[in-house]
């Protein structure tokens, strides 16, 4: 066991080392290679330096004590796993990931003035976008439910701001619409039906905007249910604990 005294010991301490120059070095009492003079020089100061030789009788009342069992030494406090920084930064940032993903992914809330006189769920209606959704100017796709009897669909696109029109047909229930505007537009598509007497003029409609990557995702956020924000919240704050717990664990300097 090493002993070693502090250079630096306050001057009015009875128990300060006499020569701490030597108490630095009565560790080479341990070492086979320490001649027999330096030993005798060591053993000298152990003899005059009270300091120096209370230290050695408590470190080595601690050594026999611990290799006796009289002595345990406490166990290291060990940390549950979800109180670990990489767990709670690996958790937060996959609970943030996967509500990014399921906001961009999922439907919105619909929005606007005619949500609620769409009528029953089951009557046929578009299924994307819905009413009120914002979507990408340049990648539009329209999906809707098919219609009992019809062959194919005639979609008329117009904007209810300007005089924009344009109208497309297809055999499917999804069409893709042409580069849009990439200024934001309000734009009005209604489904009409060959034959055109199993629908109504004008009952299946859908009214959505049109912007860019930043302000979709803005509004997507802005619809967002509370359940999400809850969950994207928590994941904020997951990281903000992850980085106080491993400032927390850090060796100071």
């Amino acid at each position: 066991m090493n002993y070693s005294r502090d250079s630096k010991t306050e001057v009015n301490s009875s128990w300060e080392c006499i020569d701490p120059a030597m108490g630095n070095c009565l560790w080479e009492l341990e070492v086979d290679e320490t001649t027999e003079e330096r030993s005798q020089q060591l053993q000298a100061h152990l003899q005059l330096c009270d300091a120096c030789r209370l230290d050695q009788a408590l470190n080595t009342r601690l050594e026999q004590g611990l290799q006796a069992g009289a002595l345990v030494l406490p166990p290291a406090s060990k940390r549950i796993w979800w109180q670990r920084s990489s767990v709670q930064a690996s958790a937060g940032s996959a609970l943030i990931a996967a509500c990014l993903a399921l906001l961009m992914l999922l439907p919105p809330a619909p929005s606007g003035d005619f949500v609620h006189l769409r009528g029953a769920h089951d009557d046929p209606h578009f299924i994307r976008p819905v009413e009120g959704e914002m979507v990408i100017a340049e990648n539009t796709l329209l999906t809707w439910q098919p219609v009992d009897g019809a062959t194919s669909y005639r979609i008329t696109l117009s904007d209810v701001a300007s005089d924009f029109n344009w109208v497309g047909t297809t055999s499917n229930t999804q069409i893709q619409l042409p580069p849009l505007n990439e200024d934001p537009q309000t734009l009005r598509a209604v489904l009409a039906t060959v034959p055109a007497d199993l629908v109504a003029p004008g009952r299946i409609s859908v009214c959505f905007n049109t912007g860019n990557w930043a302000q979709m995702v803005q509004d997507r956020m802005l619809k967002a249910p509370l359940w999400m924000l809850l969950f994207i919240v928590s994941g904020v704050l997951l990281l903000g604990l992850s980085l106080f717990s491993r400032q927390r664990l850090s060796p100071t300097t």
